[in-house]
């Protein structure tokens, strides 16, 4: 609306013949209109506006300020510094002249100086304080400890001025939270409560305060308090549904789900998040449906992509799934997760050259030190902050799903040459993988897994038994645990034991019926009766 706004104005006079008593409220809108354009990354727009306003209220402080913004927009660190200081001399108490050298330290990384600059601002204007704390000049020094010593006791000062400083109590419970200090940020949000009861952000902060200590029905009650406040606000649904699923109930989390999407039908996260809770659910077509609806929202995010094509997997709809992965990498080629995916379906249908192939690529593609994120602190950073824009949420998602990719590439081409005789080779793969850092919350039986394929590799077929039957108990979930069990038994002549696993692994990933018509470790219960009848019945 301010560009809007801005444009107007210019249009109506193309030629800066402004009422000269008012040259510098023009300059200021122009001045704001610059940082909205900084802030969406428009930088060309940026500077040129911030021209506009130097051009409206030339040989002015106003000059000095566009200057230095400009600089900052480019990255000339020490131009800027320059502009801001001159600026500064014209005018000494201004807080926002001591703020904008403060963000030009930060940028330099030297955090004494910013400090002592901001500190200046904040004397001047405390509301300087807020700013900084949303100003991406200061992502360099904000979480050192001299800058939120600075913001802890800049809000303990306003809140000796004013106890009833709501503003204060919100900006330190999420300070504390930041750090951690859920202790001092519960008591800061129960201020804010006890001064305006009807305080939504309040009542969502202490929700999440209450999910991250395990509370999870003092969590679900809280969001529930911000949601019946304000029932359009959808940042409490996200969350609520979020508890109900670490809980798992799923019916509550689908209904959540449902009821975002009621009040906001082209809610990408909701349908993306309603189609994870019906896979959870085991209700694939739903998810289906969900997932496509989300592309039809965002036809080009990746994550929708690949995680529809892992349900037409999970079907066994095998080249379903591939034209899904394939689309997946055609938006983006190093979204590596797909081409694991492709990789696995090519070894389910013994094509190993262009399987080897996938996985080799991702091994050589990057180290494994890119795969330390944690998946559910994205989940949760993304979902609880009622501001973040879905879109984002999904790329923050996107990077935390490479989590253990590497390790996955390992395990698969270990697997292949165990098949095809290449013992020692199977085995270095195998334990490469087992040493690669993998989120136990996505692979939680990881090193049984890996464990007992390096036991199946050696002949070790008691031990291997041992480890396959450990990563079912600690997740009854995995298919491949499950198949692993198949083989052990098929190659140990137990029919029986083996039917009754493939059976298992079948009900949780159809594509096992194509990997067992021609692994080579079924041979000995492939022409059984009861074998035959397992894989044509699906």
């Amino acid at each position: 609306d301010a560009v809007v706004a801005c444009q107007k104005a210019s249009d109506l006079d193309p030629n800066n013949h402004l009422d000269p008593n008012n040259q510098g409220m023009y300059a200021h809108i122009f001045m704001n209109v610059g940082d909205t354009y900084k802030t969406q990354g428009k930088l060309d727009d940026a500077i040129a506006t911030y021209q506009r306003s130097s051009a409206v209220s030339p040989n002015q402080a106003w000059e000095h300020i566009c200057q230095g913004k400009i600089h900052l927009t480019q990255g000339k660190l020490d131009d800027a510094l320059t502009a801001f200081q001159q600026r500064m001399k014209l005018e000494p108490e201004s807080a926002w002249s001591h703020y904008d050298i403060a963000r030009v330290y930060s940028q330099k990384n030297q955090t004494e100086l910013t400090i002592e600059s901001l500190q200046k601002a904040i004397d001047f204007d405390n509301s300087t304080v807020d700013s900084s704390l949303a100003d991406p000049d200061f992502n360099n020094i904000r979480q050192t400890p001299e800058y939120q010593q600075l913001i802890i006791t800049t809000y303990e000062q306003l809140i000796d001025i004013d106890p009833n400083n709501i503003n204060a109590y919100l900006s330190l419970g999420s300070l504390y939270y930041q750090q951690s200090k859920l202790d001092d940020a519960t008591t800061s949000f129960q201020k804010v409560v006890e001064i305006d009861p009807n305080h939504i952000n309040a009542y969502h902060n202490l929700g999440n305060i209450y999910r991250d200590r395990g509370k999870l029905d003092d969590a679900v009650a809280s969001y529930q308090k911000a949601i019946n406040l304000d029932p359009n606000n959808l940042g409490p649904y996200f969350n609520q549904a979020g508890v109900y699923e670490m809980q798992g109930k799923l019916d509550d989390a689908t209904t959540i789900l449902q009821k975002i999407i009621e009040i906001d039908p082209d809610n990408l996260l909701g349908h993306f998040l309603l189609g994870n809770v019906y896979q959870r659910k085991k209700k694939l077509d739903d998810a289906v449906a969900s997932l496509q609806k989300a592309i039809e929202i965002d036809p080009d995010n990746v994550l929708v992509h690949h995680d529809l094509g892992t349900i037409y997997h999970i079907q066994g709809k095998l080249e379903n799934a591939i034209t899904k992965y394939q689309k997946t990498i055609e938006i983006d080629p190093d979204y590596l997760w797909a081409h694991l995916a492709l990789g696995n379906i090519y070894h389910t249908k013994g094509k190993y050259e262009q399987a080897v192939a996938k996985y080799q690529h991702i091994i050589d593609f990057t180290p494994h030190e890119m795969f330390r994120d944690d998946l559910s602190e994205l989940m949760h950073a993304g979902l609880g902050d009622i501001n973040y824009q879905q879109s984002k949420v999904i790329a923050e998602l996107q990077k935390g799903m490479q989590i253990g990719v590497g390790a996955n590439a390992h395990l698969g081409l270990g697997d292949i040459y165990r098949r095809q005789g290449k013992l020692n080779d199977a085995i270095a793969e195998l334990r490469q993988a087992m040493q690669v850092e993998v989120d136990p919350n996505i692979a939680p039986a990881w090193t049984n897994e890996c464990q007992g394929l390096i036991y199946l590799t050696q002949g070790q077929l008691d031990n291997a038994l041992t480890e396959f039957q450990q990563v079912t108990k600690i997740d009854p979930e995995n298919a491949s645990g499950y198949y692993n069990l198949v083989c052990v038994y098929s190659l140990k002549n137990e029919p029986q034991l083996a039917i009754e696993s493939l059976q298992k692994a079948i009900d949780l990933d159809k594509s096992k019926i194509e990997l067992s018509k021609t692994d080579p470790d079924l041979d000995n219960i492939r022409q059984t009766p009861e074998f035959q009848q397992l894989i044509n019945s699906d």
